[in-house]
């Protein structure tokens, strides 16, 4: 069944539109002939694999109940299964048996498991990465050491606008996934997202730039090795102002589990910091925030770490900042 207007068409399950027709009868008021009162002239056609056709004069809001109504339905379908809601992510579900190994684990949404002789893990996104170079036709490209020049920065409106923009946002959406493996770039992609609106030739030219790196690189994964040590740890660190466009710093942390990379971001903070240590105070409030989430992410399927988690990080103002007032006498 199908849900669609002039301007574009949304598939919809045929067990989902008498859900979120009903949704819509308790949300908005009804006229006296018992229609839906409409604020447009735009409407909504419902149309079955038989051909009969139905014209519900509706609001264009409805089109956007039918992710809420799907998330509704598929949640109901897990929970008969058995499965369960997680406390520290509503959308994930954790469902635990007794069912028999199903084998290894060798590729999964693009991630590619390489097993080693000493009982570690690669983990690696080499044909994702093949088949990005070759879709921009970059596969032979001369490959650059780094993914960016250091210190080097553009302006939103800087450079000539792109004449078709989808390719750009096609990239950049692409590379995004493959931070997944790629730490090394997450902060670069992070700058050329920001540029989606608008982009221009010199932003494209950075998108590139992190292509040349990946020519390099493609053999490069997350190495995950077994430990006794199942202990938090976290990394993190500030970067001031930095962004010349809004003059917000940037928060850049890593979370480890023993000795393996569970958790990494770097992201610009959501406000202007007037100081450097409030900066680095941002930075650790963040930060702390993951590693709570990875916390509560655990003991939802059963692993609790009883030893607090350490943060690392080099600035002596937040340090004092964070610790207990102390006064001076002058």
């Amino acid at each position: 069944m199908t849900v669609g207007n002039s301007a574009n068409d949304t598939v919809i399950h045929p067990s989902l539109v008498e859900d979120i027709v009903s949704s819509m009868h308790q949300s908005e008021d009804t006229s006296s002939s018992g229609e839906f009162e409409t604020q447009s002239s735009s409407a909504i056609t419902l149309s079955n694999p038989i051909g009969t056709t139905h014209l519900l004069p509706v609001l264009d809001l409805a089109q956007l109940q039918a992710p809420r109504a799907w998330n509704s339905k598929f949640t109901s379908f897990l929970l008969a299964f058995g499965f369960k809601t997680t406390l520290s992510d509503s959308s994930l579900f954790v469902k635990i048996d007794d069912r028999d190994d199903k084998g290894r684990l060798t590729y999964f949404l693009g991630l590619q498991i390489q097993y080693n002789s000493d009982g570690s893990l690669l983990v690696a996104q080499l044909k994702y990465a093949k088949e990005l170079l070759k879709k921009t036709r970059m596969e032979n490209c001369k490959p650059t050491s780094t993914p960016s020049k250091p210190h080097f920065q553009l302006l939103v409106a800087e450079g000539n606008p792109l004449a078709d923009p989808t390719h750009y946002m096609s990239l950049v959406r692409a590379l995004q996934y493959l931070t997944f493996t790629h730490p090394d770039i997450a902060h670069l992609v992070n700058v050329v997202c920001q540029y989606m609106t608008h982009p221009t030739d010199l932003h494209m030219h950075l998108v590139k730039r992190i292509m040349r790196y990946l020519q390099g690189t493609l053999e490069c994964g997350l190495k995950y090795t077994k430990t006794h040590d199942f202990n938090i740890a976290a990394y993190f660190d500030s970067d001031w102002a930095v962004d010349i466009n809004t003059r917000r710093s940037i928060t850049g942390f890593v979370v480890f589990l023993g000795f393996n990379p569970v958790s990494w971001q770097s992201k610009k903070q959501a406000t202007v910091s007037r100081s450097y240590t409030e900066a680095e105070y941002n930075a650790l409030a963040h930060c702390a925030v993951d590693v709570y989430w990875i916390r509560s992410l655990l003991k939802d399927v059963s692993q609790f770490i009883p030893t607090p988690p350490k943060l690392h990080y080099d600035n002596l103002f937040a340090l004092a900042l964070y610790s207990p007032i102390q006064y001076f006498i002058l």
